[in-house]
């Protein structure tokens, strides 16, 4: 993966050739790469992982982040409660965990800098924690994971 990252000082806009350039001018960079998706209307009136985005390859630069964090929005669920978990498929380990209900439906991990590991590959999980009423589905699911510099 690349990037070609810019910014502006002063009035004039300069291209970083090096991550070092750009933490020298203490410049706050998110970076928020495409994790996937969850098909819309999947059933919560069941417990259980109820689907997996493909996996995504932690990049080196993470040595070089302040934070990361998590963040997931789940809107139109008419029942039950869902976990929205980043799972690491290296390890085989959940490394994190947002819960979203009808009422709850976005939020955003506390720092998981220090559980993301360089190289080792991840995806999200929609897993049903607690079933709704028969019928019960989700809607619109939206991923992010942030990376802070």
């Amino acid at each position: 993966m690349s990037f070609l990252l810019t910014y502006t000082k002063e009035g004039r806009t300069k291209e970083l050739t090096q991550l070092k350039e750009l933490l020298q001018e203490d410049i706050l960079l998110e970076i928020s790469p495409f994790l996937g998706y969850f098909p819309k209307g999947l059933a919560t009136d069941s417990t259980g992982v109820k689907a997996e985005t493909g996996n995504y390859v932690i990049p080196s630069f993470i040595a070089n982040c302040r934070e990361a964090y998590f963040e997931a929005s789940l809107l139109q669920l008419t029942g039950g409660t869902v976990a929205i978990e980043l799972y690491d498929a290296t390890s085989g380990a959940v490394i994190a965990s947002i819960t979203l209900s009808a009422t709850s439906y976005r939020s955003r991990t506390s720092n998981i800098i220090g559980s993301l590991i360089a190289g080792h590959e991840v995806r999200a999980r929609f897993n049903v924690t607690t079933a709704g009423a028969a019928g019960s589905v989700g809607g619109d699911c939206d991923l992010r994971l942030i990376f802070k510099f």
